[in-house]
């Protein structure tokens, strides 16, 4: 990771504890925490795209492109078998190797 991403990846780490501190608040009535808490959750939305796996044009793992799917990583395996998925490109260590572009 570059530094960028690194200081983004931090960033993102603090808003969302802030938020859930937040987040308390406002579950018990705080109405005055409701400003800081809607800021804070369109930073963090604004933060998330730079920080996801494959935002920068990195290659994701299998673990990562089945999370992105919302399946499991058999489910992902089984589809690249039937030819369903196709990777971005083979390892020679196996399944272990494929690598997905986002």
């Amino acid at each position: 990771m570059r530094p960028a991403q690194l200081a983004l990846a931090r960033a993102e780490q603090h808003l969302i504890e802030r938020l859930g501190q937040l987040e308390a608040k406002v579950n018990a009535g705080d109405e005055r925490a409701w400003l800081e808490y809607g800021q804070l959750a369109a930073a963090l939305a604004a933060v998330m795209p730079s920080t996801a796996p494959g935002a920068n044009g990195e290659m994701l793992t299998t673990a990562e492109m089945a999370k992105r799917l919302q399946l499991s990583t058999r489910t992902v395996l089984r589809k690249v078998k039937a030819g369903e998925l196709k990777p971005e490109r083979f390892g020679k260590r196996g399944p272990g190797a494929l690598r997905w572009s986002a």
